[in-house]
């Protein structure tokens, strides 16, 4: 545990953000500590949420800025779809656009619009404001771990589904998504929970058989599509192999997996009618353009061969170890799954697999992609251990560890685990001087736009009603200050090439 990343961590934090992660992280300890008690007792997947919403919170109040890269984008776009929720624009079209640069566009489809929508949805109950902004992900970030945690006591002792939970609700990688400052951001959680709850919803339904989980699977898999694009089908992959290794016979399977779809479809489908037929350039464009990644590396977004095993290092913490772990975990689910037929397993196992083999293939590489079996990958990081328990228990019968002490060693797993000093760096960098200025300013909401040039004024001009910070790369002063004529409520430009004044005011 490294104690002085700890301490420069806290020192930088604001104190509303300190006692957010210190109390959720105390809160989540203690639903950890009443589900070891108890599997049964619910008040601990609530107690889990609420504890885990803190630590979301906590750490998405620290950036006071909108991030570059894509958060920016993700907030102008849910900002404009509070006015039109069925007209996704980047930029007003008062401005010349190029419908094939989702960076510079008017009408935006580059995303699907669920996480917009919920985004939209936050900005109109509390506010045009980046707390609101992050709010949907600090939620579905807790309700994914629930998730986890009910999906992992289908494998594991409750003492290593807690731990696995735990260290996928801690895990940096995906709070700095919650926060903003890691790419794809609010997409990439809101991605993760409707895929994830589509595996909790099959689960569900491979043990009671009722239809209503049937209907979860469709709506889940359906939202996933809407948030990011057709991974969101993943679910279907496992629960086709489970039937054809194991309930060919059984015509009732094929007519659930066939309503599932068709549920799934029936969510998906009339939002990509609307578009085609209302803004069809940019939506064929938009389609054509995501049927590349797989083909060619988009935007510079390459890698070899072992790219998604290495960023497994960031996904899940550590070093290449918990990777080895994982694998081997991984290898234990597929033989518990294609030999001795064990549905939950076979399920995870071909999910895992799947998501895997086809983003190594995938020409286009980005470290968040594989991000969507992360719920899976946590509870085969502890197969191993399960498998050593399981065999002591044969050998020497079954033996009892007093609740305190597992307790007492969650606490020091997680501090341990939990990369401090990669969190730190994402947001405290020395050399961050937007962090630094836009702290000093506190504006309300801060537009973030690396290597802005004047042919790109309407980054600024187009956004209303928010207290704005522009990191600029403007030439000179003489630039920068026409473009924000007519602006409203735009409180200070920070050029950090230390050309120009630092402290232009309307």
């Amino acid at each position: 545990m490294n104690i002085e990343a700890y301490t420069f961590f806290f020192q930088n934090c604001a104190l509303n953000s300190t006692l957010f992660i210190l109390v959720g992280f105390a809160i989540s300890l203690f639903g950890g500590y009443l589900f070891l008690k108890s599997e049964t007792n619910r008040w601990s997947y609530l107690i889990l949420f609420v504890g885990v919403a803190l630590v979301g919170s906590g750490f998405a109040l620290i950036p006071e800025y909108l991030n570059s890269w894509d958060e920016q984008f993700h907030a102008l776009v849910a900002k404009n779809m509070t006015q039109h929720p069925f007209k996704p624009y980047l930029f007003g079209d008062q401005f010349e656009y190029d419908f094939k640069n989702w960076s510079k566009n008017h009408i935006w489809l580059h995303k699907q619009p669920l996480f917009l929508w919920q985004i939209a949805a936050s900005f109109k109950v509390f506010g045009v404001n980046l707390f609101a902004l992050r709010l949907p992900s600090i939620l579905l970030h807790a309700a994914t771990s629930v998730l986890v945690l009910s999906m992992a006591k289908r494998y594991l002792t409750s003492f290593l589904s807690i731990l696995a939970t735990l260290l996928f609700a801690f895990s940096a990688f995906q709070l700095n998504l919650v926060s903003g400052v890691q790419g794809m951001d609010h997409n990439d959680i809101s991605f993760l929970f409707y895929c994830t709850a589509s595996f909790w919803s099959w689960m569900k339904y491979n043990e009671t058989k009722q239809f209503k989980y049937v209907v979860l699977i469709g709506l889940f898999s359906g939202g996933a599509i809407l948030s990011k694009w057709l991974v969101g089908l993943l679910a279907y992959a496992g629960w086709g192999m489970v039937i054809l290794m194991t309930q060919r016979k059984e015509k009732q399977e094929w007519k659930n997996i066939a309503n599932a779809v068709m549920i799934s479809v029936l969510v998906v489908l009339p939002w990509q009618m609307y578009c085609y037929f209302t803004f069809p350039t940019e939506y064929v464009y938009e389609i054509n353009y995501n049927s590349l990644h797989f083909s060619q590396a988009i935007e510079g977004h390459t890698g070899d061969s072992m790219y998604h095993f290495e960023a497994m290092k960031k996904i899940y913490g550590g070093t290449g170890f918990l990777s080895i772990l994982i694998w081997v975990g991984m290898a234990i689910m597929l033989f518990k799954g294609f030999v001795k037929r064990n549905r939950n397993h076979l399920f995870a196992s071909v999910v895992f697999c799947v998501v895997y083999v086809f983003f190594t293939l995938a020409r286009t590489k980005l470290e968040a992609y594989t991000l969507v079996v992360s719920a899976v990958g946590f509870i085969a990081l502890f197969m191993l251990f399960q498998e050593i328990i399981d065999f002591v228990q044969t050998k020497k019968g079954e033996f009892k560890i007093p609740t305190v002490v597992l307790s007492l060693f969650l606490v020091v797993v997680c501090l341990f685990h939990f990369q401090i000093e990669k969190v730190t760096n994402s947001y405290f960098a020395e050399n961050d001087e937007v962090y630094l200025e836009a702290r000093k300013v506190k504006t309300d909401f801060v537009l973030n736009t690396i290597q802005m040039d004047p042919t790109n004024q309407y980054y600024v001009k187009d956004v209303r009603n928010m207290s704005i910070a522009v990191n600029a790369s403007f030439y000179s002063d003489v630039e920068i200050y026409p473009y924000f004529e007519g602006c409203e409520n735009w409180g200070v430009v920070i050029d950090v090439d230390g050309v120009g004044e630092e402290g232009f005011r309307n």
